[in-house]
């Protein structure tokens, strides 16, 4: 079974450098205004990723603490996601560890 997920505007940056893509996403997170988004790209052998790091939050409805621990809530990270994946596209293979993407993202929390 493979994926086949293409991105609303994935046709429209298709042609474009990860850096390019990256102003757009960090331009498209600025919708979240309680929460300030670092927005970083990595260039490796074959393959590129997108970082999006949460950086400072004031709505607790976004992140989570348990202990020490703070972290993202599922329904914002979904949300980071659905705005990354917007220009990105997935045609993967998971079970014959065909990897196949625009580029890997990756969202963490730096609270």
């Amino acid at each position: 079974m493979y994926n086949n997920i293409i991105g609303n505007k994935y046709e429209q940056v298709k042609d474009l450098d990860i850096k390019e893509i990256a102003k757009l996403v960090r331009k498209d997170l600025k919708q979240f205004k309680d929460c300030k988004l670092n927005v970083s790209i990595s260039r490796y052998a074959n393959g590129q990723s997108l970082w999006v790091k949460l950086k400072k939050c004031d709505d607790s409805n976004k992140i989570m603490k348990e202990n020490d621990y703070i972290s993202i809530c599922p329904n914002f990270y979904k949300q980071i996601e659905d705005v990354i994946n917007q220009y990105n596209f997935d045609k993967s293979h998971l079970p014959s560890d065909y990897y196949h993407v625009n580029f890997s993202s990756h969202i963490t929390c730096d609270l």
